[in-house]
């Protein structure tokens, strides 16, 4: 964010903070990427009786909505997200199905990245979770994804799968720069790992990273748009006698 992208959210938050305490009624943010939660960490004030807790409803959950609570309540209300679940009607005759074919299904209705949650795909069926204004739309127009017919039903949040399914890789590397990991996890060169950068290809905890320089921590996330996401175990990888490093790495599968 510039600076004033970084005003603008931080007065956007601070008005659902005073709605909340002059109103007394709880309020929220939309769903907030790893960054501006904590982005949001940094900037709010503690108010005296008004509580915030983020929920994703995934165990997990990576993009989170921030809740202003009264003191009356301890918890945000269950009804403010929904769980939807997508799923071929004739399981049978699917196609292959991912997250970027379902993602791209429902941004192709209109709907903001920022109404949207975590979306979890396992055998070929998709869990979301949604803010409940876009259900209505999700339900009446996503039928079909790619060639697959879709039937959408909401699901209990006992219904979510527990835990996001990934798997530890070790990777070859010269640096913990941001280019050199995603030339290595995705077999780039660093010519066409530079210009995936340049073009707003490659974000970290959700948020456009523009410079291949940056140094990556560990817990970060990074994301290249078109091929998949992982995330840094270690900050302290294993040194190879030339000097590289092995670094692990969580692959989401």
């Amino acid at each position: 964010m510039n600076e004033r992208e970084l005003q603008l959210f931080r007065n956007r938050l601070l008005d659902l903070s005073r709605q909340c305490e002059d109103r007394n009624v709880p309020t929220h943010s939309y769903f907030l990427t790893v960054e501006e939660q904590r982005l949001a960490a940094q900037c709010l004030p503690n108010v005296a009786g008004i509580r915030m807790i983020s929920d994703g409803v995934f165990c997990d959950a990576e993009r989170k909505v921030l809740f202003f609570l009264p003191s009356y309540l301890e918890e945000p209300p269950e009804d403010e997200l929904i769980c939807l679940e997508l799923a071929p009607r004739a399981p049978k005759f699917a196609e292959p199905l991912g997250h970027r074919d379902f993602l791209g299904a429902l941004m192709g209705l209109g709907i903001r990245r920022e109404m949207l949650g975590d979306l979890m795909v396992t055998e070929n069926k998709a869990q979301l979770v949604a803010l409940p204004s876009v259900k209505a739309l999700i339900e009446r127009e996503l039928t079909e994804v790619r060639h697959t017919r879709i039937e959408v039903l909401e699901i209990p949040r006992e219904a979510l799968s527990a835990v996001r399914r990934t798997e530890v890789r070790s990777v070859n590397a010269a640096s913990l720069r941001a280019d050199v990991l995603v030339a290595a996890v995705w077999n780039l060169s660093r010519t066409r790992a530079k210009e995936a950068f340049s073009t707003g290809k490659v974000l970290r905890n959700g948020t456009e990273l523009s410079n291949p320089a940056e140094v990556l921590r560990a817990g970060d996330v990074m994301s290249l748009r078109g091929k998949g996401k992982f995330r840094l175990c270690d900050a302290e990888p294993r040194s190879t006698r030339s000097g590289r490093l092995y670094v692990d790495i969580a692959y989401f599968v």
